[in-house]
């Protein structure tokens, strides 16, 4: 038969036309892989609208991504295996001295990042958190009954502050003595109460500061007794104080001998909390530091007894555009007064290394001082004191952390 126009050819290439279709969609359904084989994983789900807000649901599979709108679509079921781990913030440590010594064992610096409070009564480490302590509980635990502040004139503010400190923590503190000073000469009389056979030997050199007499006091709550000791250190190796050899003993031949071997011999106290003064130190050269700071750690070491601790504290930020103008951009060896002193506080905690890593050392340190008050000009005081909101922020937080056991 022959063929006519509505037959043969044209029937031959529909059938090829719809076999050609059946495979290009064969093959999409492989790209795709709509098959079921591999499943869906919702990683995103946003409400864009207030209205009927439909879901936004953008599915990855191993090959591709695409996004669908749709506001009826339920998402595919996901299995718990193909869900993506919760992630819970482990909480932070609380700030004790154990936290801040591990901390500079795995670090080999304490916290740096210090977070303000925006009414500047309160500062904190980023790395732990500050729990109030009790003083009260804080003293009966660790059982001290004597404190001892060591300083410059910064630290007579601090020793006259942690009184005021434990006044406002329910105790009563009354002051017992003064040292009485003629101009920058040593009261020996005040400084041989406790060695009295001592007294001919002992020779007074000169401070460099006249208004750091030293003092002590007596806070009491209920059977609770301790006692404050103000000591005034302006230098690590001076000759303030000195005795002439007998023929029992030797010479003594620098303050910081005389201190820790003879004045605290027998009454060494229980909790130490020594200021470095680093405004004095700054205006001697870096090296001579370097080179006292050794000799003064010995003596020290050699004196603490087993029962007490001894905090070794960095030097604060001054501030010159409130200092008196002779003091305003002032060169000290060739550098500003707070770059001698970050120059200071560093190679103080690079000396004290050893110390502060060995888990039984008696020696300790505390969060640099120059990077906690840099910004706080509004504590300042005449460029290198502060007022005294700031030496009570500092008794809170140094207590907060000491007083926390773990």
């Amino acid at each position: 038969m022959a063929l006519t126009s509505t037959g043969g050819p044209f029937r031959y290439c529909g059938l090829l036309f719809y076999v050609f279709l059946v495979a290009f969609g064969f093959l999409v359904g492989i790209m795709f892989r709509v098959d079921g084989m591999t499943p869906l994983k919702i990683i995103d789900v946003r409400e864009i609208s207030d209205v009927h807000p439909p879901r936004i649901l953008t599915a990855l599979n191993d090959d591709h991504i695409w996004t669908t709108t749709t506001s009826t679509i339920d998402p595919p079921n996901i299995t718990e295996a193909n869900q993506p781990p919760v992630v819970s913030e482990k909480p932070a440590p609380n700030c004790s001295a154990e936290f801040m010594r591990n901390f500079y064992v795995h670090h080999h610096r304490y916290p740096e990042i210090i977070h303000w409070d925006d009414d500047l009564t309160l500062f904190r480490p980023d790395s732990c958190k500050l729990v109030q302590a009790d003083v009260l509980q804080c003293l009966a635990k660790k059982d001290i009954t004597s404190i001892a502040v060591y300083g410059d004139s910064q630290g007579w503010r601090y020793g006259k502050s942690i009184i005021q400190y434990f006044r406002n923590s329910g105790l009563v503190c009354e002051y017992q003595e003064f040292e009485k000073r003629e101009g920058k000469i040593p009261d020996l009389d005040y400084l041989a109460k406790y060695t009295p056979e001592l007294r001919s030997r002992m020779v007074a050199g000169a401070h460099q500061c006249r208004g750091c007499s030293g003092f002590r006091a007596k806070c009491t709550s209920g059977e609770r007794a301790v006692t404050i000791e103000y000591i005034s250190t302006e230098e690590i190796n001076s000759e303030v104080v000195t005795l002439t050899a007998d023929k029992d003993i030797t010479a003594v031949t620098s303050f910081e001998e005389f201190l820790f071997n003879i004045y605290l011999k027998d009454r060494f106290p229980d909790l130490n909390v020594f200021f470095m003064p680093m405004n004095h130190i700054k205006r001697l050269p870096l090296n001579k530091f370097t080179n006292d700071f050794p000799k003064f750690l010995s003596i020290l070491k050699n004196a603490i007894p087993p029962t007490s601790e001894f905090f070794l504290i960095p030097g604060t930020a001054e501030f010159d555009v409130i200092a008196p103008v002779r003091y305003r951009g002032k060169l000290f060896n060739g550098f500003l007064a707070n770059d001698a002193i970050r120059r200071l506080n560093t190679a103080m905690s690079l000396i004290l290394e050893p110390e502060l890593v060995n888990q039984t050392s008696k020696l300790s340190s505390f969060l640099d001082l120059y990077e906690v008050t840099g910004s706080v000009l509004s504590l300042a005081d005449d460029g290198v004191h502060f007022k005294a909101e700031w030496y009570q922020v500092f008794w809170r937080v140094f207590l907060d952390v000491y007083c926390q056991i773990t």
